[in-house]
């Protein structure tokens, strides 16, 4: 019940305009990395709608993770080459 207060508290806080703004950047940085991976041509970025999470085909995902977290990204690795 705590997060479920929690959330309602946020959405009231912020209000329909606010939640939209911080939607509407979430998706755009979401779309600017998935754009970004698509021009440099190392990995494979979903071509499907996403919102938030961004999941990518690449050659080594443990390297890349280890790579980004060196930078102070957060990235799941969901197997081998995802």
């Amino acid at each position: 019940a705590l997060l479920a207060n929690m959330a309602a508290m946020y959405a009231v806080y912020h209000g329909p305009e606010g939640l939209k703004a911080i939607a509407e950047r979430v998706h755009g940085l979401a779309g600017t990395f998935a754009f970004g991976l698509k021009k440099l041509g190392t990995v494979t970025p979903p071509e499907l709608p996403f919102f938030d999470t961004v999941k990518v085909k690449c050659a080594d995902s443990h390297a890349i993770s280890e790579a980004a977290i060196k930078h102070e990204m957060n990235l799941r690795v969901v197997d081998k080459n995802t």
